[in-house]
């Protein structure tokens, strides 16, 4: 059950994912918690600015990190909490990083439906609970959690026909990010449609940041 810190959390790695997405990454992010609930890292996707590195996802990332700072009795309270559902390689990451719980936005069967065949994400449509599971430590994975608001931060970005991606109607389908020099929508357009769409449901967007 998704506790009142899971949400704030998963909605950190909505706002992480956004400004990985302005900054001309694709729209991913992720956040991890230590055992008492404190946000120690956040991770946007690095997949195509500065890196152009499509293995740079952000849980692969965060979980690297990790590994590096923490201790593996540490990191088995660790939670990572993923604006999309990890892929199969992130899902590898967080299981050898020791990270021990997994909390995500949008499942991979629903970014599939919303990528299409777009180049820079060809989606695998593979369950993370399917990966972790033949490991052979547990980890435990909830999600997909808050589906409609993880959603959002998607919208626009693979929204052009020609990939066979699909857009959210309530945002500005004449704005097609695959067709524009940055393949996102102006940033100042999207986070005021985000922030609406957190004032309508009587809740705030967390601003907090973690050093990295």
């Amino acid at each position: 059950m998704l506790s009142n810190a899971d949400a704030k959390h998963l909605r950190s790695a909505f706002e992480v994912a956004l400004r990985s997405r302005e900054e001309g990454n694709l729209p991913f992010g992720c956040v991890i918690a230590d055992g008492s609930g404190n946000a120690v890292i956040e991770q946007g996707n690095k997949a195509l600015v500065p890196l152009r590195d499509p293995t740079a996802h952000a849980e692969t990332v965060a979980a690297g990190l990790a590994a590096r700072r923490y201790e593996p009795d540490e990191l088995s309270g660790f939670t990572l909490y993923s604006s999309a559902e990890p892929c199969a390689m992130c899902a590898g990451a967080i299981y050898w990083s020791g990270i021990g719980r997994v909390v995500f936005g949008l499942s991979e069967g629903d970014l599939l439906a919303i990528t299409g065949s777009h180049p820079d994400n060809p989606t695998m449509h593979l369950p993370c609970g399917e990966v972790l599971a033949r490991g052979q430590r547990d980890v435990e994975v909830l999600g997909p959690e808050l589906a409609d608001e993880a959603r959002r931060v998607f919208d626009g970005y693979f929204g052009c026909a020609a990939f066979g991606g699909t857009t959210v109607p309530a945002l500005d389908a004449s704005i097609c990010a695959c067709c524009t020099p940055a393949r996102r929508l102006r940033p100042a357009t999207f986070r005021n449609i985000f922030s609406l769409a957190f004032s309508a449901s009587g809740l705030r967007p967390s601003s907090s940041k973690i050093r990295q």
